[in-house]
């Protein structure tokens, strides 16, 4: 057996053979084998986070090669694509010299970005970078800026300065780009991308909070995929409502994901880009479903900064998205299409009007 596959981790969770995607902050993936072998479980670290992944094809064998694959465009995605950390990565060029011939596939991810930027009123900015690495919510590093910093990073933040022509990515001076706001969403899209090429029947992939569910769910009659939205008053492992679905991507933004406490105060890592501080809003979270891994996962932004509002009504109409609110006293708000489609699984929630 290779190294590669002697540090495999395999998935703990499993239940009732129901594969329950966590959408929010990585609730685990549950899942069981189909009673022919045919799937392959695996869990491993990757952007930042945990990847959980369960795939399905016509061997074993195939969904092992598969589940490579996926983990193998997670760690390029970061290492050689979006992020600004790594030296060389096409994000990190644009960042150093301002303007940069990138791959193909990033100059479309950073346009998709500025499509919702512009269709959210600015409420999703990749420009966000001189901010986010002020607070580094989420790491190590994290502190509190004081206001003179905020003040100095904010005339940055300006997605309209921001511009792709062919393969060729310019930004305005002295800006940052940060997509992690998008990263694990798009490397939901790319590992969607080869489930399809290499024939998979079925697959149900985590990254953090971001989840392609793919094919067929061989575990029910149906073939449909339940998932799991986590409680945000309890632990990662705990959900306060199912869906089912089938094949589609699900992404959730929410304030309990990453938090700094400072002097018994907690700040979230989800910056408003007008102010520089953490959003302020009534929702603790937001999920998103519909048929692409990195809009799901800016609409979560864009809505979560939103709140329940007819604005976050209109964008989700734009793009054909579902949505699932959350606010801090325990309502749920919900678009008209999930509506009838969640159960309740925890008590301290009810629905709103």
């Amino acid at each position: 057996m290779s190294e590669k596959k002697q540090n495999r981790k395999t998935i703990v969770w499993v239940i009732s053979g129901i594969l329950l995607a966590a959408v929010i902050v990585a609730v685990a993936l549950l899942a069981k084998n189909s009673a022919s072998g045919e799937g392959f479980q695996e869990s491993y670290e990757g952007m930042g986070t945990m990847v959980t992944s369960t795939i399905y094809a016509d061997s074993k064998k195939n969904a092992e090669d598969m589940s490579d694959l996926c983990k193998d465009e997670i760690l390029r995605l970061e290492d050689q694509d979006i992020s600004w950390r790594i030296k060389g990565s096409d994000v990190w060029k644009i960042n150093q010299y301002g303007s940069a011939s990138v791959s193909p596939a990033t100059a479309q991810i950073i346009k998709q970005c500025l499509d919702v930027a512009a269709n959210a009123d600015g409420n999703y900015d990749i420009t966000i970078g001189k901010l986010s690495t002020l607070w580094n919510i989420g790491t190590d590093k994290a502190r509190l800026p004081a206001q003179s910093e905020i003040d100095a990073a904010l005339p940055y933040v300006d997605w309209h300065k921001v511009s792709v022509k062919g393969n060729k990515v310019t930004i305005g001076n002295g800006q940052f780009l940060d997509l992690g706001g998008i990263g694990k969403g798009y490397a939901a899209d790319k590992c969607a991308e080869i489930l399809k090429k290499n024939g998979a029947t079925g697959a149900a992939i985590a990254v953090g909070g971001s989840v392609v569910l793919y094919g067929k769910n061989p575990s029910k009659a149906d073939g449909e995929w339940t998932v799991g939205i986590q409680d945000p008053k309890r632990t990662h492992n705990d959900t306060c409502m199912t869906f089912t679905s089938g094949p589609c991507f699900v992404s959730t933004s929410g304030d309990y994901e990453k938090v700094l406490k400072v002097g018994g105060k907690k700040y979230h890592h989800i910056l408003d880009p007008r102010t520089g501080y953490p959003a302020v809003t009534p929702l603790t979270s937001v999920t998103i479903v519909c048929n692409n891994g990195a809009l799901s996962d800016a609409l979560a932004t864009s809505c979560f900064m939103y709140g329940y509002t007819q604005k976050s009504l209109d964008l989700l109409k734009h793009y054909g998205a579902e949505g699932v609110f959350i606010a801090k006293d325990g309502t749920i708000y919900t678009t008209p299409g999930i509506r009838q489609k969640l159960t309740l699984t925890a008590s301290g929630y009810r629905f709103g009007k």
